[in-house]
C-alpha cells in the first residue's frame, strides 16, 4: 500500500519538527528520492517514529504538499489505520494536483463528496451530502446538504441546507436553510 507523508515547508507539520530531505524533480521529470532519515529506540505511534500516512486528507493543513514515501524497519499502526510510525523513511517524490485529487485534496475544479473526509481550497468547488465532512479554505465554495459537515475559514463560502452543520471563521460566508446549523467567529 502507497504511503504518504504530509509537510508545510518541508517540514513536519503534525506533531514534529523534523525538516526532511526533499525529493528533486530532475529536467526529464523523474524524481530523485530524498535521503534516508532514521530514529533509534522502540517505535510506537504518537511516541518514537517517523510517521507517516495512508489518508493524507486527515492531516492537510494549509500551505501543505504530500509524497509518496518508502519506509523500512520497524513499525507500530494505530488502531483506526491512519498513521504508521516507522524506523525508517524516505521521500520519493512529490504528488501532482491530479493525485491529490484522487485522495479528495481538491485546489481546483468540481467535486462531489457523500462519505469520508475531503479538502477543498484555491478555486475549488464542492458539492457535499450524506455524511461528508469537507473542510474549505482560500476561495473555495462548498454546497452541504443532508447530514454534511463543512469547516470553513478565509474567503470560502457555504451553503448549506437540510440537517448540514457549518462551523465558520475568518471571511467565510454561509447562507444556511431548512434545519441547517451554523457556528461562526
Amino acid at each position: 500500500m502507497t504511503m504518504y507523508k504530509v509537510l508545510v515547508n518541508g517540514r513536519s507539520c503534525n506533531g514534529g519538527d523534523l525538516v526532511w530531505s526533499l525529493p528533486r524533480q530532475r529536467p526529464d521529470g523523474s524524481w530523485e528520492a530524498g535521503a534516508w532519515h532514521e530514529v533509534g529506540g522502540p517505535i510506537q505511534v504518537c511516541r518514537n517514529g517517523l510517521h507517516l500516512t495512508r489518508h493524507p486528507v486527515e492531516w492537510w493543513k494549509r500551505g501543505a504538499e504530500c509524497y509518496v514515501a518508502e519506509y523500512e524497519g520497524d513499525t507500530d499502526e494505530d488502531r483506526d489505520g491512519l498513521k504508521i510510525a516507522v524506523r525508517r523513511a524516505r521521500l520519493l517524490r512529490r504528488l501532482t494536483t491530479e493525485e491529490l485529487a484522487a485522495l479528495g485534496i481538491w485546489r481546483e475544479g468540481h467535486h462531489r463528496v457523500t462519505a469520508g473526509r475531503a479538502i477543498a481550497y484555491g478555486s475549488a468547488s464542492v458539492l457535499a451530502s450524506d455524511s461528508a465532512s469537507v473542510r474549505a479554505y482560500g476561495s473555495a465554495s462548498v454546497l452541504a446538504s443532508g447530514s454534511a459537515s463543512v469547516l470553513a475559514s478565509g474567503s470560502a463560502s457555504v451553503l448549506a441546507y437540510d440537517s448540514a452543520s457549518v462551523e465558520a471563521s475568518g471571511s467565510a460566508s454561509v447562507e444556511a436553510y431548512n434545519s441547517a446549523s451554523v457556528l461562526a467567529s
